[in-house]
């Protein structure tokens, strides 16, 4: 800016919405709006994973990762032949399940041992129910299953 005033160079104007705003101006500008930006990070809503926005270790996508690809084997199951559509009967009486996962996401926060902890449950929730419905349509499919998981699962016939 010196060089301009030595140089005999006028400082460029910049007129907005018909008011003037110096350099000064536009830089206290910047620093306000980078502020709002810093403090709208900190008070974003919480979305599903009960966080600040979605990146790939949001932790989010691990449960529900697996409840679709859990989904996807059973449906080709399904298509094949391999196992009867009946079996969704049995896998939708248990949607309160994903109630109960949802509220221990919320519960035992966001570090990597809460992580963890959520989706081991997550993992034996989902293996009861497919276990359960396995047995409850008697699909060829338990006699490769550990003996003393299909005891355990008939206890709650």
């Amino acid at each position: 800016m010196e060089e301009q005033k030595e140089n005999n160079i006028p400082e460029p104007r910049v007129t907005l919405f018909g008011e003037e705003i110096n350099r000064e101006d536009m830089g206290e500008e910047k620093r306000e709006r980078k502020e709002a930006k810093k403090v709208d990070h900190i008070e974003r809503p919480m979305g599903c994973c009960g966080g600040h926005g979605h990146h790939p270790q949001s932790g989010c996508g691990g449960v529900w990762g697996l409840a679709v690809v859990l989904s996807g084997i059973v449906l080709l199951m399904n298509t094949l032949g391999l196992i009867p559509w009946s079996f969704w009967n049995f896998v939708v009486s248990f949607w309160p399940t994903l109630l109960i996962l949802i509220g221990i996401r919320f519960l035992v926060g966001r570090n990597i041992i809460a992580r963890i902890f959520t989706f081991l449950i997550a993992v034996m929730v989902f293996s009861f129910v497919i276990t359960y419905s396995l047995i409850q349509i008697d699909s060829p499919f338990v006699n490769y299953l550990p003996g003393e998981v299909v005891g355990f699962v008939n206890q709650f016939k």
